[in-house]
C-alpha cells in the first residue's frame, strides 16, 4: 500500500511539474515568478484591477493572481465554463463574451491585462494577433501592465504539444504579424520591438519589458509595462 501510495504521489508531482504548479496548494510557479519580478519593479500587484481575457476555468495561472490583485474581472466565450470560473474564481466578475467583441465595446479601463490565448488558428483568429494594433490600448490604464504569452522559437519540443503550429497558413500569418521570413525562430529581441511599434503607435511608451519561460513547450510570457 505504502508503494503504491508512493508512486501515486511521484506520478502526481510529475505531471504537476509539467504544467508549471505546485503539488499543495496548485500554485502556478512560472505566474508566481511573474508576480514576484512585478513586486522587484515596483509594481504593487494588490492595487491593480485586472482582467484575463481568455478565461477558461480559470485554473492555469488565473488563481494564483487573481487573490492578489484588487478586482479581477474574466472574460470567457463558453457558457459551459461560468459554474467553474465562478467556483475557482469566488469574487471576480464573470462575463461570458466573445472577448474579441467585447474589447470593442467594453467602457472599463484595467491595470492589468492578462492575455493567455489559445496557440494557433481557432476560430478566424490567429494567437492574439487580432488584439493588436489597436484593440487591447481601449481596456488599457494610461499606465498598465501588459502580460501576453508568446513562443520565440517552435521546435520539436513545442510541435510535441501544439502540433497545429506547422500549418503553413498559421506560419504566414505569424511572419506577417512579426516581420519576418523565419516564422518558426523570432529572435526575442525582435518580439520586443514588434510590441514596442504597437505601443508607441498608440500614442504611448513602452517603459520596460522582459520576458519569463511560462511552459517547457516552448512557451514565454511577455510583460510590458506601458504608460502616456
Amino acid at each position: 500500500m505504502v508503494t503504491s501510495l508512493v508512486k501515486r504521489l511521484l506520478g502526481l508531482c510529475g505531471r504537476t511539474r509539467l504544467r508549471g504548479y505546485t503539488v499543495f496548494g496548485q500554485k502556478h510557479i512560472p505566474m508566481l515568478r511573474l508576480l514576484d519580478e512585478l513586486r522587484r519593479r515596483g509594481v504593487r500587484v494588490e492595487d491593480l484591477d485586472a482582467l484575463e481575457i481568455f478565461g477558461r476555468d480559470g485554473l492555469d495561472h488565473t488563481t494564483t493572481y487573481g487573490g492578489d490583485v484588487r478586482s479581477l474581472e474574466v472574460w470567457e466565450i463558453d457558457e459551459d465554463r461560468r459554474a467553474e470560473l465562478e467556483k475557482n474564481l469566488p469574487g471576480a466578475s464573470i462575463k461570458i463574451v466573445d472577448s474579441y467583441e467585447e474589447i470593442a465595446r467594453s467602457s472599463k479601463r484595467f491595470d492589468l491585462v492578462v492575455v493567455d490565448n489559445a496557440m494557433g488558428l481557432y476560430g478566424g483568429h490567429c494567437d492574439h494577433f487580432d488584439l493588436f494594433p489597436e484593440a487591447i490600448f481601449r481596456v488599457a490604464r494610461d499606465e498598465c501592465v501588459l502580460a501576453l504569452i508568446v513562443i520565440p522559437r517552435i521546435d520539436a519540443a513545442t510541435l510535441r504539444h501544439f502540433p497545429e503550429l506547422s500549418d503553413p497558413e498559421y506560419l504566414a500569418r505569424r511572419a506577417a504579424f512579426y516581420g519576418v521570413e523565419d516564422a518558426a525562430d523570432i529572435p526575442r529581441g525582435r518580439i520586443v520591438e514588434t510590441y514596442r511599434g504597437f505601443v508607441e503607435r498608440s500614442g504611448r511608451r513602452l517603459d520596460w519589458s522582459f520576458l519569463m519561460k511560462r511552459s517547457g513547450a516552448g512557451v514565454d510570457y511577455l510583460v510590458l509595462k506601458i504608460s502616456k
